[in-house]
């Protein structure tokens, strides 16, 4: 099954955004938006860091699509993240939600 891009997903069925931070691979501090989708029943987690563009397999949850998107990035040499939940739908909740550590 082809998989959409991120700019298909922020168009349509984006459920939630969420923050990632924490260093690159060359140890600099990063921010970047995670969009969290529906497809098929499951859901996946996308972000860009420059022209990288990284997409989780589709999980049953999203804590597990988030999961698997921060190993991919851990992959390239990534270090150091944790994600906030900053929107649902298109209510803003980023200073009430926690961080978490990944």
């Amino acid at each position: 099954m082809s998989m959409p891009s991120l700019l298909h997903l922020q168009k349509d069925g984006v459920l939630e955004k969420h923050q990632l931070e924490g260093n690159d691979p060359s140890t600099r501090s990063f921010n970047r938006t995670v969009v969290i989708a529906r497809i098929a029943k499951r859901y996946v987690a996308s972000t860009i860091y420059e022209d990288l563009r990284v997409q989780s397999d589709p999980h049953a949850t999203v804590v597990a699509a988030i999961s698997d998107l921060v190993h991919q990035l851990r992959e390239f040499g990534f270090a150091n993240m944790r994600t906030r939940l900053n929107f649902r739908g298109k209510w803003y909740l980023a200073e009430k939600e926690p961080w978490v550590d990944h």
